[in-house]
């Protein structure tokens, strides 16, 4: 793996040239690698696809492009013929399709691509089967509460097959029912809504966050989720001070500092990027300084420019002690594998 990863850097260094021994040797010339990985990196980087790999490569991506289409058929198949269909009809489509692709699965395995193709599609497949099941029922059933069955119902088969499409799938679903159940509960309490999605969007990421780390998934994904329960936590916190509500007020403030204590805790470790740790002290000032704000915004002063100017200046020590403490975290660590 350390060669791979020092391929990957060299080719990332200069990805607007192409490798040859002088260029790839005066890149990896300051990294301080030993000689076999540095040698081994070279190699990697200089290697161009055989057949073999392009076959694999080929093949694997027909297998991807053509579950796609067929799962896009089914839909399209069900939804076109809607009038000229039975009750029976709509739903044993659909649910036939799901039960071949989960049984697919189960047979197959999950360990190659074939069966995380199948766990996959029967995943999907699961929101098509419900919205019929309602379609043809009437059950009257909000659309928040189809994707909140869908991401229940679609979690077995994550937690199974543990690849990283299924695992952005599944993120998808997560916010889209948080959305959707913002949208249509608190369509008439902008305030306090806006403030549980926010809180309930950041609990939601941390949970992506503990998932794809238990997954396996890659550091980008990982970072990506970091960011985004960082941003929701802000954003409650903001939208919290914002309103004049006591209790949306608290449910944004813990939020925010539960996304700062979770993200912290699971990657405050010198071993691992601590880009999640400055996420974490931004959502921490975020926290700290919007309630100071507020307080000032609601006082009565003669003269707004001194405490204009504390508040300014508090934010420059803060964000100048989080950045040194940062910078010194990175120093420390730095070429901890």
């Amino acid at each position: 793996m350390g060669a791979w990863a020092a391929a990957y850097t060299v080719c990332m260094l200069h990805t607007s040239r192409p490798a040859n021994d002088d260029r790839l040797a005066a890149v990896s010339a300051g990294l301080d690698w030993p000689d076999p990985l540095h040698r081994r990196a070279i190699e990697l980087a200089e290697a161009s696809p055989d057949r073999e790999q392009w076959v694999r490569f080929l093949s694997r991506s027909a297998l991807a492009l053509g579950t796609v289409l067929v799962l896009a058929g089914i839909m399209d198949l069900t939804a076109f013929n809607w009038q000229d269909l039975g009750r029976f009809s709509r739903i044993l489509l659909t649910a036939g399709v799901f039960v071949a692709a989960g049984v697919a699965a189960v047979v197959r395995g999950v360990e190659d691509l074939p069966g995380k193709l199948a766990a996959t599609s029967a995943a999907f497949l699961i929101g098509p089967l419900i919205g019929v099941i309602g379609q043809t029922y009437q059950t009257g059933a909000d659309a928040w509460q189809l994707f909140a069955y869908w991401t229940v119902l679609a979690l077995p088969f994550l937690m199974a097959a543990r690849w990283m499409p299924l695992l952005v799938m599944w993120t998808v679903l997560v916010d889209i029912t948080i959305c959707t159940l913002h949208f249509q509960t608190y369509s008439g309490q902008v305030e306090s809504g806006f403030v549980y999605a926010a809180s309930a969007l950041t609990l939601g990421h941390l949970v992506v966050v503990a998932l794809s780390e238990w997954l396996g998934a890659a550091p980008w994904f990982q970072r990506v989720q970091a960011v985004g329960a960082g941003a929701f936590a802000i954003a409650a916190v903001i939208s919290s001070a914002l309103f004049d509500q006591a209790l949306v007020s608290l449910v944004g403030a813990a939020t925010a500092l539960l996304a700062v204590a979770v993200v912290q805790i699971r990657h405050f470790d010198p071993k691992r990027d601590p880009f999640a740790v400055a996420v974490s002290l931004g959502v921490a000032l975020f926290a700290l300084n919007t309630p100071v704000i507020r307080a000032l915004a609601e006082a009565d002063f003669d003269a707004w420019e001194l405490p204009l100017l504390g508040v300014g200046l508090l934010i420059l020590v803060e964000s100048g002690g989080a950045m040194a403490w940062l910078a010194g975290f990175i120093s420390r660590h730095r070429g901890v594998s």
